[in-house]
């Protein structure tokens, strides 16, 4: 679409004078340089047509891939745990409801068919870097908005919100996605609802519910609490949810058969899932 107060050549010369471009000083480019080299993997990744359906979740993977020799073959490290973090104010807090034997039973609502290649976080797949790895690959909080979505303002206007790049990078999870975490949740109608993608209706109708058994040491509660109005009951876990570690998955309106299983599971009722007295399970 033209601007309307830029003529087209036919129309004469532009009323609206070619600015130069704002110049950035020298020490964010030599920043936004750095920081643009951790995606270096990028270039193995395109080149390697499994790594790409593994990490792509609306491309089927080979029934003959397993993901876990793959990731191996290709060097990608082990999943950060908790305790390798260090927030600055932000200590995990998993509701016991959940917890059974050393794991956590999360939901998750995403594409079909995933249950056979697992979730992984952007940086993790296309990056090769774990969350661990990014407290020591980025300088400061302030580069985390700028390597995830690769926008000046992260490093120009934009504060962080905390100087702790951990805390920075689950923050952002919650706030934006697509940050070195897996968003999860104990909430039905959330996982119902589906990632935080931009799905058409089309393909949310398709989604599917998937549980989760996480060990304890690789989840942390998201600490924004109902900030964006959602009632969410995030959890995040770092890096990827391996394909062995989803459980059981659900057509999305099978909400009835999901209440169930987790309660022959856990013990957990219609309310621990967040659903009111008022809300039937259907299916």
């Amino acid at each position: 679409m033209s601007d309307q107060l830029t003529p087209t050549a036919e129309q004469g010369q532009s009323v609206v004078p070619d600015l130069p471009k704002p110049t950035l000083p020298k020490d964010i480019a030599a920043t936004k340089t750095r920081v643009d080299g951790l995606w270096s993997a990028w270039g193995e990744v395109e080149q390697t047509p499994e790594l790409v359906s593994l990490f792509d979740r609306q491309t089927p993977l080979d029934p003959g891939t397993d993901p876990k020799t793959l990731l191996q073959q290709h060097g990608y490290p082990p999943r950060t745990r908790i305790d390798q973090l260090q927030f600055e104010n932000w200590r995990a807090t998993l509701d016991p409801r959940f917890i059974k034997d050393g794991f956590m039973y999360l939901l998750r609502g995403d594409n079909p068919g995933l249950d056979g290649k697992g979730f992984y976080s952007r940086p993790y797949g296309y990056a090769k870097k774990t969350t661990e790895q990014l407290t020591h690959d980025l300088q400061s909080s302030r580069e985390v908005g700028y390597f995830l979505y690769a926008n000046d303002v992260f490093l120009t206007i934009t504060k962080p919100d905390s100087p702790s790049i951990a805390q920075e990078l689950a923050y952002k999870q919650s706030q934006v996605g697509g940050s070195s975490f897996i968003s999860a949740t104990t909430n039905l109608e959330t996982a119902v609802a589906g990632t935080g993608n931009q799905a058409t209706p089309e393909e949310r109708s398709q989604y599917e519910v998937y549980v989760l058994k996480v060990p304890v040491d690789s989840v942390i509660n998201s600490n924004t609490g109902n900030r964006f109005g959602m009632n969410e009951t995030e959890y995040l876990i770092p890096d990827y949810v391996a394909s062995d570690e989803v459980v059981a998955k659900f057509p999305r309106d099978q909400r009835d058969a999901i209440c169930q299983y987790m309660s022959d599971l856990l013990g957990v009722s219609r309310q621990d899932l967040g659903l009111t007295a008022q809300q039937t399970p259907q299916g």
